[in-house]
């Protein structure tokens, strides 16, 4: 019998705790808009720019990798995505944390102490006497607290570099 706890494991290994969404680029491509200068990260698969790259460049698709942690490193995902496509670099349109569902936690304690006591007589000829007290106090507390939990987004354009193929 395989162990149900391996087989868990490797699922949640395998799945990831991330999702990527992306969509092709469909119609002409343009002179897209470049820069002599911007930031780039360049210690992942593929340069990251976070401003328009310095030379022309065609739209192959856009990628959104949506992290189940706000730790989780998009980046990497999102570059490693296009280096699959072929693309030579990534331009971020937007990245941050977003809020993916809140959690909570609650506890409460209740504690009743009661005494009782009585007594008792009969005197013969029907007639008898009965007296009882009863002593008792109850308390309780709870309490609560939630938290906020965040995911990672980035939303970026897998580009490819324009070849001059008029210089023949």
């Amino acid at each position: 019998m395989k162990n149900p706890l391996l087989i868990c494991m490797s699922g949640l290994i395998l799945t990831g705790c991330y999702s990527i969404h992306t969509m092709n680029y469909a119609g002409q491509q343009q002179d897209w808009p470049t820069a002599t200068g911007s930031f780039v990260d360049t210690h992942q698969p593929v340069p990251i720019y976070y401003g328009f790259p310095p030379k022309p460049y065609i739209y192959l698709e856009q990628i959104q990798v949506t992290a189940k942690d706000a730790l989780a490193d998009v980046l990497n995902v999102a570059a490693t995505e296009a280096k699959a496509k072929h693309a030579d670099a990534l331009l971020v349109l937007s990245s941050g944390d977003r809020p993916i569902g809140v959690s909570s936690f609650g506890s409460s304690f209740s504690s009743a102490n009661v005494t009782a006591q009585g007594n008792a007589q009969n005197w013969g000829n029907g007639y008898a006497t009965a007296q009882g007290s009863a002593q008792g106090y109850g308390s309780s507390f709870g309490s609560s607290s939630s938290r906020i939990q965040y995911g990672g987004l980035l939303t970026a354009i897998a580009i490819q570099w324009k070849t001059n193929t008029a210089a023949k």
